[in-house]
């Protein structure tokens, strides 16, 4: 959910603590959601809240977690480049995203 959060489309409404969710990505494309209630907020506590506006700072567009050429971050990466690593490490079998 996170990886397709943008900006400019006030996503994150931080006043109120909410994620709206309005969108999917699939193999970097934006796309509708497919569940049966697509378009819902999701609340969020205060110490995500902080580090949501903390990484994304001064940016006024663009995704909330993007690559450096500003686009969407692939979760494929974020497994094999990251979690994976982690989970060896730990020793704690390799699992999907949707595990975390």
């Amino acid at each position: 959910m996170l990886a397709r959060l943008r900006i400019e489309t006030a996503d994150v409404d931080f006043g109120r603590k909410l994620i709206h969710v309005r969108r999917s990505l699939f193999d970097g494309e934006e796309q509708s959601p497919k569940s049966r209630n697509p378009y819902h907020w999701v609340p969020i506590d205060d110490e995500l809240a902080a580090m949501l506006k903390d990484h994304i700072g001064d940016r006024r567009f663009g995704y909330a977690f993007q690559s450096r050429r500003g686009s969407p971050v692939r979760l494929n990466n974020i497994l094999r480049r990251v979690l994976h690593l982690l989970l060896r490490e730990l020793n704690i079998p390799i699992a999907g995203m949707h595990a975390f």
